[in-house]
C-alpha cells in the first residue's frame, strides 16, 4: 500500500461524521480534556483502538494475499 493511498484512507476515515460530530472533533476535544485534567485514559483508549483497528487491517490484507 502506498503512502499517497494511505493517506487519503486515513484522512476519508479522520475527518469522517460520526453520528453528531466528526471523528476529528472528538478527538481534538478528548486531547484538549487530557491536556486539563492530566487525565491521559481517553488517548489511550483512542491509541488502543486505533492499534487493534491497524492489527485487523493487516491480518485481512495478510489472508487477501494468501489466497
Amino acid at each position: 500500500m502506498d503512502r499517497y493511498y494511505m493517506q487519503e484512507q486515513f484522512d476519508e476515515w479522520f475527518y469522517e461524521l460520526e453520528g453528531y460530530a466528526f471523528r476529528s472533533e472528538r478527538l481534538i476535544d478528548d486531547l484538549y480534556y487530557a491536556a486539563e485534567t492530566k487525565d491521559v485514559s481517553t488517548i489511550i483508549t483512542w491509541m488502543k483502538a486505533a492499534f487493534e483497528e491497524g492489527y485487523k487491517a493487516a491480518k485481512e490484507e495478510k489472508n487477501e494475499t494468501k489466497k
